[in-house]
C-alpha cells in the first residue's frame, strides 16, 4: 500500500488491532456494529465558555418552537439540524450520552425528561408552544400507561432508527452529533459538525373547569369555596402543561 493511499484511510482508535477504512462512512458503519454501547468521552474535547453553551441551547429551544406549529399537518415526526461544535455538543449532553464513537448519541423519554431537558437548556417551556384558544402543540415524550411499550432504550434506539428514509420514533427525543460534509469532483472536502434532532409533535386543546362548576362539590363536603381553584382537564394523557400554561 503507498503512502499517499495509507494517509487517507480512516483508522478505529476503538479497535486494539489499529484496523483502517477507505471511508469515513466505513468507519462509521464498522463502530455502529463493533462498537454501539462505547461512550467514554475523548480527551481531546475543550471546555465551552457558559455563554456560547447558553446560544446553542438558544437555538436548539428557537428550532424546536419553530416546529411546534398549531396546525394539524404538523403532528408527527420532526427533524432538523444545528451546526455545532463536538466541544458544545459535549458541553450541553456530554454527561447524557448512551453512545459515543464516530458520533454521539442521547435519547430523553418519559415524564422525567421534560424536567431534565428543561434544566439542560434552561427553559421551562422548551417542550410546548401555546396558542390562542387553549391550543396546546408539544414535543410527545412518553405514552399513557396503558399503551406504554416496554423496551430498554437500547432496543428502542435500534428498533425505531431501522432506516433513513422512514422516520419511525414513537416518542421521546433523540440527539445526535456527527460530522457531515461533501467533496467536489476535484476532491475538495468541505465539512462541519451537526447536531441533528428528532421527536414526535402532538396537540390538544386544553379545557378549563371553573369555580362556579365545583362550587357544589365543595359546599358539599364543607370546604371553603373561596379557596377553590381553577384546573384544566387535559384529555391526553401524552404530556402535562407546565404550571405557567395552567395559570394563564
Amino acid at each position: 500500500m503507498s503512502i499517499a493511499s495509507n494517509l487517507t484511510r480512516f483508522p478505529c482508535t476503538l479497535c486494539d488491532n489499529n484496523r483502517t477504512f477507505k471511508s469515513k462512512a466505513g468507519l462509521q458503519r464498522h463502530e455502529n456494529i463493533k462498537h454501539s454501547d462505547y461512550k467514554d468521552i475523548p480527551t481531546h474535547i475543550l471546555l465551552v465558555p457558559e455563554y456560547e453553551l447558553l446560544h446553542v441551547k438558544h437555538v436548539i429551544v428557537k428550532e424546536i418552537q419553530k416546529r411546534l406549529k398549531n396546525h394539524y399537518s404538523n403532528k408527527g415526526g420532526q427533524v432538523f439540524s444545528i451546526h455545532c461544535s463536538e466541544n458544545c455538543f459535549i458541553g450541553i449532553f456530554g454527561q447524557y450520552l448512551t453512545r459515543y464513537s464516530v458520533c454521539g448519541r442521547c435519547f430523553f423519554d418519559g415524564e422525567e425528561a421534560i424536567d431534565q431537558l428543561a434544566e439542560i437548556l434552561e427553559d421551562v417551556r422548551w417542550a410546548e408552544r401555546n396558542y390562542e384558544n387553549r391550543q396546546l402543540s408539544w414535543v410527545k415524550l412518553y405514552e399513557n400507561n396503558s399503551k406504554e411499550i416496554e423496551k430498554t432504550e437500547q432496543d428502542s434506539l435500534e428498533s425505531k432508527f431501522k432506516t433513513k428514509k422512514k422516520f419511525c420514533l414513537e416518542r421521546g427525543i433523540l440527539i445526535e452529533w456527527k460530522i457531515r460534509g461533501f467533496s467536489d469532483k476535484a476532491g475538495h472536502r468541505c465539512e462541519s459538525g451537526e447536531a441533528t434532532f428528532r421527536f414526535i409533535v402532538d396537540q390538544e386543546q386544553i379545557k378549563f373547569i371553573f369555580k362556579n362548576h365545583i362550587r357544589s362539590l365543595y359546599e358539599c363536603t364543607g370546604a371553603n369555596v373561596d379557596l377553590i381553584p381553577e384546573f384544566a382537564v387535559f384529555k391526553n394523557p401524552s404530556y402535562k402543561p407546565t404550571k405557567t400554561i395552567l395559570q394563564n
